[in-house]
């Protein structure tokens, strides 16, 4: 499309369209560390959250059956809410990890969109060279058909023959 009044507008839209489809992948790769947080944090829960009860029922066992004073009891009553804000903040935890992946797939769809219209306005810009050749094209060969014309009419008057008219060649 050498001449198209328009190539540096398509450049310009080719170079937004492959912007858009790194900051797509830019995305994807940042849902798939999402993902990987979210998995890790789920597994830590739900290890401590298998984890927790059995320590718990260790710790009683220790002060159980026995004479212990007001402040062992204490102990055991400050080391079991130790453990369940422990597995309060994982849970908190894995849920941050999930709004960050919904986020971050949210971010993903945005950046779909941006790619497709990306694309589509580089696909317009492109049909429009198209049919700008097109149309280049046929003037073109308007010009070399009215300059051939313009050329066969000179050399034939010039030479004194006419092939339109029949009989002045007769004599007629």
């Amino acid at each position: 499309m050498k001449g198209y009044p328009l190539a540096r507008l398509l450049t310009i839209r080719s170079w937004r369209e492959e912007e858009a489809k790194r900051e797509v992948e830019a995305r994807r790769e940042a849902v798939r560390q999402a993902e990987k947080i979210f998995l890790e944090k789920r597994r830590e829960r739900d290890d401590y959250a298998a984890w927790r009860p059995g320590e718990e029922r260790a710790l009683f066992a220790r002060i159980r059956n026995r004479k212990v004073a007001l402040t062992e009891v204490d102990d055991f009553k400050q080391s079991v809410l130790a453990l369940r804000a422990r597995e309060t903040e994982l849970d908190e935890a894995v849920a941050l990890a999930e709004k960050t992946l919904a986020a971050a797939q949210e971010a993903v769809e945005e950046a779909r969109g941006a790619a497709l219209r990306a694309a589509r306005e580089r696909m317009k810009i492109t049909e429009h060279g198209r049919l700008w050749a097109l149309g280049e094209n046929q003037r073109l060969e308007r010009l070399a058909e009215a300059e051939l014309e313009e050329f066969s009419g000179r050399s034939e008057k010039e030479t004194g023959e006419d092939s339109d008219e029949p009989e002045a060649a007769i004599g007629g």
